[in-house]
């Protein structure tokens, strides 16, 4: 943010001192602010802004105008601002110091400026205002007076700081005031004093110098209680309940008089009692934390490893930050690069966290305060500004990014009365105040928003976008009157900006860079920072000297992440190959490096080399270790890429190389690592028969595709006999999850089925038991049914019947498909050997190849199933099968290849009991063609017990021939006759037909008139409406002709019914 113009005004009156600044910056290209402050003149001002976004220049110009015109109007006037000599401004201060009194410039702050400046002959004026005034007037004063550094104060200080009624934060800041002046004796003795105000136990742990055993006391001491009376007192009082206090307190008269007489004055309420005693105990605990002002008093290397730690990981709450503060303002008034860094980075990292200790407000003043503090050192030209910039910056890495987030707002525009809404993009370490102060306080991309608490974006700038080459950091000359912290910034931070803003610095130094050592070129080269790795490019280049090159700078060179730098440094390689070729370290990095470009590079000038053999050996050697001690996590790339190295320029090296080795890289847990020794392993000198078997075993059984292949390279080259004593290998090959071994593994099958019969029928028969497992992987059934069809020859000859059997239960439709053919091929040997029902089953067969082979054994079977009733109730039951085709033939068969003679009345019942009406309709058009009268009675108990309505019908033709007459038959008829009876608008024929056939019986004897009676009562209640007529029909005549028959009706003369 560039500052255009800016305007100070003044307003002055008898009551009133203010002063009110406007600005006119600008933030981007085409978009400038106008910003205000404004306040009592001396003091703090307050800041806004009249533009939340940038505008154009000539509207800012416009508000600019009107917003100063405004205030001048209102009476403010404005004023010129004077460049001031230091002498001006010293004689002004000493002038007011003399004179007293003046009501527009605040004696305090007088005070405090004298410090500022350092102006020693202001000492004896403000040795003279030593208890003028207010404590702050004397912490004013003691603080000015060590920053004067006139050794007459230290009189004066030392009253100060060792007066009991002086107020105790006079007493620290006039303590270190008197510490800053005295002499080095004198320092020691102020020590010695602080270290006799410890523990007896500390302080002898102090001088004997022992930090652990000190540390471990030091908790102890903070952990213990100074009071413990009041403690164990306060401990009781919390066990009673508030209603109690009044009846219990009586009985602690004795411990309550011995409680201080702040708490004890209380004790007539509870809660007021409760309150005083919190507020006591509260006390206690803040007196024991601040030993660590003591020991930050102390500051020697026992003491301030302590404190250090005590900084770091005390959280910001009482009574810790008390203690904090304390030191902090302590470390500002000494300048303490270390504690002040530390804190300035806790400060912009945690969030306010109390309302009262570490409240908001204390952060952002705190925040405010480094950097005002470190601003006022830079307007100093003070080394000192990039000491503690430079602890600070190292304070931070690139864990501390925030995400860049990008926020969403609404504002009223009133020029046209609507709402509009705008973004904004917040940078990623944008919570960090007095971080991107010093790194961003002249940026146009970044700058402080108005709330003070973040930096963002401007609208010229998005996330992502290139840096930018201009320098952006605060105090930029200073920094280059000081390169060394910049190259210590580069060594030892690990920020991205941290980087970016220290190389672009460093790279105006040039002189600086001939006092950079190749070392620390090399250790440039090495940060993951493309802007340090260039910088360190450019310094390399410049000392690089073609007739002796440094190695180990070329070695940085290949490697860096700046591929410039890793060009030019393959360029040089080329320009004198010898000279490297001579360094198998070099060439190790190089075939190793982690760039893709410097690998490839290593690769081609490997290729076209010639090494000595023993050179190239223990290049293999070094370059495998480093292999090895890869981590693998993202590392699949280089690992190929050293892999095709190794193949490509040391093939016949490889050949010869040493077991143990490709074991290692065998056993190594990359799988890229395990190919390199599996290709190795292929490609050796040792013949496939004198490599371990178990070896051989393990890469065929790799989960990984590429190194089994290789294993199957390998077991290929073994002899036939050796295969055959394998032959599960090959069977799990066959049966394995890559399709693409599978495929390999036929050749060998084929070989050895051709050749050995035995080997064949073994494999057979442990496929065809593979088949009936669940498929392992997708294709494997079809692979082994591939197999069986193509490179097995003449086995479905041979094949017994349980195996082939076993087919058709396979898990793989087309291993069924096999099981059909090999059925077909053999069903005349076989055909004998099949039931009846085994050759019923094989007909419903899902698989048409099985079905078709059923029908023909079924067909060879013929004689054997018509000679036994047996054989063919179980035969007939080929007409219920699920396949139209089955059906089909059985239809055909029994309709052409059975007799009269065949069909028996249990064979036909059977096929009329069927739940399938086309296979009833079958079974009565055989009874009817083959009916004969001595099974009739028969038929008609038969299929009057069947539920269908239409063999309940067909059962109707025998009622008149075979249950006339006959009243155990018309008994033993009645389920069916109420069966059918039952119907509601079903089976009329069938009714018809039972109610004339009952009707004709009752009328034949009373013992039938009564099973007609039982059959109709039965039935009155349920029976349909439509047949209810005709039920009682029969029953009237019934009555009539058998009145003593009992009856659902009662029959009445004409006469009476009209009467009635």
């Amino acid at each position: 943010m560039e500052l255009i113009k800016r305007t100070t005004l003044h307003f002055q009156s008898e009551t009133s001192d203010k002063v009110y600044e406007v600005d006119l910056c600008q933030v981007e290209e085409s978009g400038y602010l106008v910003n205000f402050r404004y306040g009592r003149r001396g003091g703090n001002l307050r800041s806004s802004t009249k533009t939340e976004q940038p505008v154009a220049l000539s509207e800012a110009e416009k508000i600019f105008d009107k917003l100063v015109l405004s205030k001048t109007k209102g009476g403010y006037k404005e004023v010129t601002p004077t460049n001031k000599t230091p002498e001006n401004r010293e004689s002004a201060i000493l002038t007011r110091l003399e004179n007293g009194s003046d009501n527009k410039w605040s004696l305090e702050r007088v005070i405090w400026r004298a410090g500022e400046l350092k102006i020693k002959a202001a000492t004896p004026f403000l040795i003279n205002y030593i208890g003028t005034g207010e404590p702050l007037r004397d912490y004013c004063i003691a603080w000015a007076l060590g920053r004067c550094g006139d050794e007459k104060a230290i009189l004066h200080l030392r009253r100060l700081a060792e007066n009991n009624s002086t107020p105790e934060f006079v007493q620290r800041i006039a303590w270190e005031a008197w510490f800053k002046l005295a002499y080095s004796a004198t320092k020691n003795n102020l020590k010695e004093a602080k270290i006799n105000q410890l523990s007896s136990q500390l302080q002898q742990l102090v001088r004997e110098e022992n930090y652990e055993e000190f540390a471990e006391a030091l908790n102890t001491y903070l952990q213990t209680p100074l009071d413990t009376a009041t403690h164990e007192f306060e401990r009781w009082f919390r066990s009673i309940k508030p209603w109690e206090w009044e009846k219990q307190k009586r009985s602690k008269t004795t411990e309550i008089d011995r409680l201080p007489a702040e708490i004890r004055s209380q004790a007539g309420k509870h809660w007021l009692f409760s309150r005083a005693l919190s507020s006591y105990l509260q006390k206690d605990v803040a007196k024991r934390y601040a030993i660590y002002d003591t020991l930050y008093q102390i500051d020697n290397e026992i003491t301030r490893p302590a404190v250090l730690n005590f900084l770091k990981t005390a959280r910001f709450v009482s009574p810790n930050f008390q203690a904090i503060r304390h030191i902090f303002k302590m470390a500002e008034y000494r300048l303490d690069i270390e504690v002040l860094a530390l804190l300035s980075c806790r400060f912009d990292r945690e969030r306010a966290v109390t309302y009262y200790a570490y409240s908001r407000r204390t952060r952002e003043y705190l925040r405010r305060r480094i950097w005002r503090n470190l601003k006022q050192l830079g307007e100093e030209n003070s080394s000192e500004y990039i000491q503690l910039a430079e602890a600070i910056l190292l304070q931070y890495s690139d864990a501390e990014a925030q995400p860049a987030r990008q926020t969403t707002s609404h504002r009223y525009n009133r020029s046209n009365s609507t709402r509009e809404s705008y973004t904004r993009n917040w940078k990623e370490y944008g919570g960090y105040l007095v971080f991107n102060h010093i790194l961003y306080e002249n940026s146009n991309r970044y700058f402080l928003a108005l709330n003070n608490r973040a930096w963002r974006y401007s609208s010229n700038y998005k996330p992502g976008d290139p840096e930018p080459e201009n320098r952006e950091e605060a105090f930029p000359e200073l920094w280059e009157k000081h390169p060394d912290s910049l190259l210590r910034l580069l060594l030892a931070s690990e920020d991205r900006p941290v980087h970016n803003f220290a190389a672009k610095a460093l790279r105006v130094c040039q002189e600086y860079w001939q006092e950079i050592d190749d070392e620390t070129a090399i250790e440039l080269l090495e940060k993951p920072y493309e802007l340090t790795t260039e910088l360190g490019f450019e310094i390399a280049r410049d000392r690089y000297n073609p007739d002796d090159p440094n190695l180990d700078l070329i070695q940085a060179l290949v490697n860096c992440n700046f591929a410039p730098a890793r060009q030019q440094a393959h360029q040089w390689i080329e320009a004198a190959t010898n000279h490297f070729l001579s360094s198998i370290s070099f060439l190790t990095t190089l075939v190793t490096s982690p760039y893709q470009d410097t690998r490839l590079f290593a690769r081609r000038l490997l290729s076209f080399a010639i090494l000595p053999s023993d050179t190239a050996k223990i290049l293999i050697v070094g370059i495998i270790a480093e292999l090895l001690d890869l981590s693998p996590a993202n590392k699949q790339e280089i690992i190929k890429d050293i892999a095709d190295t190794l193949l490509q320029c040391f093939s016949t090296q490889l050949r010869q190389i040493g077991f143990p080795v490709i074991l290692d890289l065998l056993d190594n847990s990359h799988p890229e690592i395990q190919i390199l020794g599996a290709q190795i392993l292929l490609n050796h000198e040792t013949p496939a028969t004198e490599i371990p078997a178990e070896l051989i075993e393990s890469l065929l059984t790799s989960a990984n595709e590429n190194i089994a292949r290789i294993g199957l390279q390998i077991f290929a080259q073994l002899p036939e006999t050796r295969l055959l004593e394998d032959w599960a290998i090959i069977l799990a090959i066959a049966n394995g999850s890559f399709a693409s071994l599978r495929n390999s593994i036929r050749p060998i099958i084929q070989r050895l089925a051709q050749n050995y019969p035995d080997f064949s029928s073994q494999l057979v028969t442990e496929l065809i038991n593979l088949l009936q497992r669940k498929e392992a992987t997708e294709g494997v059934h079809n692979f082994l049914i591939l197999l069986l069809k193509e490179d097995i020859p003449g086995w479905m000859e041979i094949i017994d019947k349980e195996s082939a059997l076993k087919l058709t239960k396979a898990k793989s439709s087309a291993a069924q498909e096999i099981a059909g053919i090999v059925l077909n091929v053999n069903y005349q040997k076989w055909a004998q050997e099949f039931s009846t029902a085994k050759i019923v089953k094989l007909a419903n067969h899902e698989i048409l190849a099985i079905r078709e082979a059923a029908r023909l054994i079924f067909t060879e079977n013929l004689a054997r199933i018509r000679s036994s009733n047996q054989e063919k109730l179980t035969a007939v039951k080929l007409l219920e099968a699920d396949w139209k085709d089955t059906q089909e033939f059985a239809w055909q068969v029994f309709n052409e290849e059975f007799t009269k003679e065949d069909w028996t009345p249990e064979v036909m019942i059977s096929i009329c009991d069927s739940i399938q009406e086309d296979v009833r309709e079958f079974g009565r058009n055989l009874v009817t063609r083959t009916f004969a009268e001595n099974y009739g009675q028969e038929y008609l108990l038969k299929f009057s017990e069947h539920p269908s309505a239409d063999m309940q019908l067909f059962a109707t033709n025998y009622l008149e021939e075979y249950a006339a007459n006959d009243s155990e038959k018309l008994r033993d008829l009645m389920p069916y006759f109420i069966s059918i009876l039952s119907r509601v608008n079903k089976g009329r024929v069938a009714k018809n037909r039972v109610f004339a056939f009952l009707e004709a019986e009752a009328n034949k004897s009373e013992t039938a008139a009564e099973i007609v009676a039982e059959i109709l009562t039965r039935q009155s209640l349920t029976i349909a409406i439509g047949d209810k007529a005709k039920a009682i029909q029969i029953m009237v005549k019934i009555k009539q002709k058998y009145p003593e028959i009992s009856l659902p009706i009662q029959l009445k003369p004409v006469a009476n019914v009209i009467s009635s």
